[in-house]
């Protein structure tokens, strides 16, 4: 595995709502164009991969941001939000909140913290090994937060709920250490 390598977890710009085919609003679109800005002034973007969930909101942030530099991107499903299945409960924010630390947890018919956290660290085993650094990740909150407790056991609920629409993390891995740092500064 390589020592060292980047990679760049965003969540998506603003959508209609939390549904797997909700369209980013006009500001979202206009999220996404200052998203696409901000890397291009940050990085290397134009020479690394775009991978995004295959939910319409993260997908069409990707999509803007590949636009503006002319570039392709990708869809992996270990990218999509937490299934929250057949929640029945009255609010759903303090119920994930409650269980969040509970890794094997879930709503009827949904998934766990734990399947969320195995499926997205795959990805991530993944790139470190394939040498294409860095890599744009686009995603959302809840996935991003199940993802960087992985790796910084600080990263708790309460953190997480910080993350804006949208937003980008550089989780950094030198000698097999992860740290991660929010970028995002518009």
């Amino acid at each position: 595995m390589e020592q060292n390598s980047t990679i760049y977890v965003i969540r998506h710009g603003e959508a209609s709502s939390n549904e797997p085919d909700a369209p980013l609003t006009e500001d979202g679109q206009k999220q996404a164009q200052q998203l696409a800005e901000f890397l291009s002034r940050i990085t290397n973007i134009e020479n690394s991969r775009l991978i995004s969930s295959p939910y319409l909101r993260a997908s069409k942030t990707a999509e803007i941001v590949a636009a503006r530099i002319n570039q392709t991107f990708s869809k992996d499903k270990r990218l999509q939000e937490r299934n929250i299945g057949d929640y029945q409960g009255d609010n759903l924010f303090e119920d994930l909140k409650k269980h969040f630390s509970d890794t094997n947890h879930r709503f009827p018919n949904g998934e766990s913290n734990g399947e969320v956290r195995v499926r997205a660290t795959s990805l991530i085993d993944e790139i470190r090994h394939d040498n294409q650094h860095p890599t744009f990740l686009f995603t959302h909150r809840l996935t991003m937060m199940i993802l960087f407790n992985h790796y910084d056991q600080n990263w708790d609920f309460d953190k997480g709920v910080s993350i804006t629409n949208p937003d980008v993390y550089e989780l950094q891995f030198v000698d097999e250490r992860p740290s991660i740092r929010r970028v995002w500064n518009v």
